[in-house]
């Protein structure tokens, strides 16, 4: 971990997490960089560089509760910008809200003609009593 800048108060994972990457990013790709020039893995932590490099500790983003991984600032940062993106477009002309009332509603359904229990629904009084 030679090219590594190592925090004054660091928790033991991060010890941990940091000498399992070979005191290197581990980014291979997530930031959106192909890092073709170091075989798809980031070169970051490899070399001695002045200032050393910072090293971060966190899972991916689009898998919060995974593994904990080594991330330098620039891939760490272009990763969570990355999969933010890809959720806005995935989540496209959606109201906020709105995924979460048509998984309820589906739920419901499935329930009630799971268990042979569907109403029919009641005519509509919209139109008043005549």
């Amino acid at each position: 971990m030679s090219g590594v800048q190592i925090p004054v108060l660091v928790p033991p994972s991060w010890r941990e997490v940091v000498a399992a990457a070979g005191g290197r990013c581990q980014c291979a790709g997530a930031c959106g960089a192909r890092h073709a020039a170091t075989g798809g893995q980031c070169p970051a932590g490899v070399q001695e560089t002045v200032p050393p490099v910072r090293l971060y500790v966190a899972p991916t983003p689009q898998e919060p509760a995974g593994p904990l991984v080594a991330w330098c600032g620039p891939c760490w940062d272009g990763a969570r910008r990355r999969h933010a993106r890809q959720v806005q477009q995935t989540d496209a002309g959606m109201v906020p809200g709105q995924l979460d009332l048509l998984a309820h509603l589906e739920d419901d359904a499935q329930d009630a003609t799971a268990d042979g229990t569907a109403v029919a629904a009641a005519p509509s009084t919209a139109g008043g009593a005549r």
